[in-house]
């Protein structure tokens, strides 16, 4: 029997659906954001498309239009924004993407909470829980999946998951259900870059901060400069959440009963061996 045959015997989908939305969604973001950029790098031909077409419409004997210069003006002005683009790794594009994904991730986290609270009662045995100080006038105006969200969103704000950094921003969160564990020394490090890099875009604009060159002195960044964001970064946070999402949807599987270590151990292995 194969994996997958394994998992729909044994894990119910209300446990995977957050992993499998997070799946589609880091697909879409990576080919918008490939879109992006050769988008972007097509526009540096605008204007020579435009200078020949006047040219042969000028042979046919068409004079030229009072709007050709507007329209050769603004294809050359987005050519050198093009360009400057190109040359620079387009580093607007994949600091919007880098941020998406980790929203992305916060998001599947908080969804895979959700779901353990409303799918094993026994979840609200946990202690983490069970101390939380709920407002029953407004879990009262709640209904169906609000409340679950409602308790998830205590749960982050008792537990200061939203500062903490790196992995342990969802490790919180998923140890009160036993979904926690190890992490590859490497993935743990370039998820804490991962975070400080997110979290420098959002706060700082994009520039360096002393905290970032603190708490990262590996990146060799200054303070007060524009991140030199490429494509590279956002590949390897790529892989990195990819990576992440892996171990835990393992985590998930090993709860019901389900044997996929070998996925775990080729991600981990990968880490461990660098």
């Amino acid at each position: 029997m194969s994996v997958d045959s394994k998992r729909e015997r044994l894990v119910p989908d209300w446990a995977t659906a957050a992993f499998d939305r997070f799946v589609d969604q880091t697909e879409r973001l990576w080919n918008v954001t490939r879109l992006s950029c050769h988008g972007i790098s097509l526009l540096r031909g605008i204007p020579n498309t435009v200078e020949t077409l006047a040219a042969i419409k000028e042979i046919g004997g068409e004079k030229e239009a009072p709007e050709h210069k507007d329209q050769l003006e603004r294809a050359r002005k987005d050519a050198d924004l093009a360009q400057r683009e190109v040359d620079s790794g387009f580093p607007l594009v994949f600091s919007h993407a880098i941020v998406t994904l980790w929203s992305l991730l916060e998001s599947t986290t908080r969804a895979t909470v959700v779901a353990w609270l409303r799918n094993n009662p026994d979840s609200f045995r946990a202690e983490a829980i069970a101390r939380l100080r709920v407002r029953i006038g407004e879990y009262e105006q709640l209904v169906d999946e609000e409340r679950y969200y409602y308790i998830a969103e205590l749960l982050e704000g008792e537990l200061g998951a939203g500062i903490r950094n790196g992995v342990e921003r969802f490790e919180s969160l998923l140890r009160p259900f036993g979904l926690d564990g190890a992490i590859p020394e490497r993935l743990r490090r370039d998820m804490f870059e991962f975070g400080q890099i997110r979290n420098t875009i959002v706060h700082s604009g994009g520039v360096t901060d002393r905290q970032l060159t603190t708490a990262c002195p590996w990146l060799g960044f200054s303070v007060g400069v524009d991140i030199p964001i490429t494509g590279e970064h956002f590949h390897r946070y790529q892989e990195a959440a990819q990576s992440y999402s892996v171990v835990l949807m393992c985590r998930v599987a090993v709860k019901f009963g389900g044997d996929v270590s070998a996925h775990a151990t080729k991600v981990l292995a990968k880490y461990d061996a660098t």
